[in-house]
């Protein structure tokens, strides 16, 4: 049985209702450790997936070691989609609309303008390109749908449009719609390469797993998918992985550039089965001790992306430049070498984000106390 952990009345109104499901923070967490996972920098900047693949020595073990956390995105939807599901039973749809968005908005706009201040001097001052409006205004487009900040644009948009028609959100007939324009995204970004382009433009393509996450807030379905054993919901998130591997590999093989796109068929149902698995192994609050996810989760997806678009990018051409190594000549694309140096890396950005993020939460900088 799901226990729930009551928490005090607070003098304004909170943002998340007085009962706390123990399984959010642990998927918050998992979540964001795959969407930290997914953003490390490793390989050159402009080599394709097809390339990697070609050189490395197993390619199916690349495969399945970045498949692990490809659910952490559409996970985040469903268990957004899950909390205002909760939310909205005490706050009316436009209030919380514009409650969310200055918590979630003020934290984005100053991180995205230091991040477009970071990308403008790596662009032009260091990389020594001529200033132009065009390339400042790509840039800028850059940070907003291609860097690691592309979730918040899309995320808000998707949460406009739930809201928008929030008085059929119980329809059947709606998830059914937006069912449809998921599949029809996932169909030209992923399987026709004349269209094929990167997730983070799939504007419209993740609005149903907040539908989704609503409806199983709506209809209870969380004591139903408690009642699931775990042994199958472990053979079947297994299986989706492995179908997921197998279809990253086909994907490959037929030179397709959405390798990773985590739009794929098989990608997206291996995440709604890792959200029940979650779900399921994580019915009694969770022992974080350092770690507070349900306040730095936020500060890390926003802050990480300096880690990972900079820092590591300059520790990496410092031992290029001072030591005459270059990150290929680690490994040489050997499977082995690639995965300690790759969790060396995920290691390292994960840390150091957690850390600075408790500093901005400790003085109170950045509006992350308001998210």
């Amino acid at each position: 049985m799901l226990k729930v952990i009551s928490t005090p009345k607070e003098k304004e109104k909170p943002l998340v209702n007085k009962i706390n499901y123990p399984f959010v923070d642990f998927i918050r967490f998992i979540s964001m450790i795959g969407i930290v996972w997914a953003h490390i920098p490793f390989f050159e900047q402009n080599e394709t997936v097809t390339n990697i693949l070609n050189k490395i020595d197993y390619p199916m073990i690349y495969l399945s070691f970045m498949q692990i956390f490809k659910f952490g995105v559409i996970c985040f939807y469903l268990i957004s989609g899950f909390l205002i599901g909760e939310n909205l039973k005490n706050i009316s749809p436009l209030s919380y609309f514009k409650r969310r968005l200055r918590t979630i908005g003020k934290p984005y706009i100053v991180v995205l303008v230091i991040f477009e201040i970071f990308t403008l001097i790596s662009h032009f001052y260091i990389g020594k390109n001529t200033f132009s409006i065009s390339a400042a205004l790509d840039i800028l487009k850059w940070s907003m749908f291609y860097s690691p900040l592309w979730f918040i644009p899309n995320y808000l948009l998707a949460f406009g449009i739930i809201l928008l028609f929030y008085k059929y959100i119980r329809s059947k007939v709606f998830g059914l719609i937006l069912f449809v324009i998921m599949v029809i995204y996932s169909i030209f970004l992923v399987y026709i390469p004349a269209y094929a382009m990167s997730h983070t433009t799939a504007l419209f393509g993740f609005v149903f797993y907040l539908w989704l996450g609503i409806f199983i807030r709506q209809n209870n379905l969380i004591e139903k998918i408690l009642r699931i054993n775990i042994n199958v919901l472990i053979l079947i998130t297994l299986a989706l992985f492995s179908i997921s591997i197998i279809e990253s590999y086909q994907l490959y093989r037929n030179n397709f550039t959405t390798v990773f796109n985590i739009l794929r068929f098989s990608n997206q149902l291996y995440s709604i089965s890792v959200f029940a698995l979650l779900i399921k192994i994580c019915n009694t609050p969770p022992k974080f001790h350092f770690l507070n996810p349900r306040k730095e989760t936020y500060g890390i997806y926003l802050y990480h992306g300096f880690i990972t678009s900079f820092l590591i990018p300059i520790i990496i051409g410092f031992i290029d430049q001072y030591f005459d190594v270059t990150v290929h000549y680690w490994y040489d694309y050997r499977i082995s070498s690639f995965i300690l140096l790759f969790l060396s890396f995920f290691i390292f950005c994960y840390v150091s984000t957690t850390l600075f993020v408790k500093l901005l939460l400790n003085y109170d900088i950045g509006y992350l106390n308001r998210s």
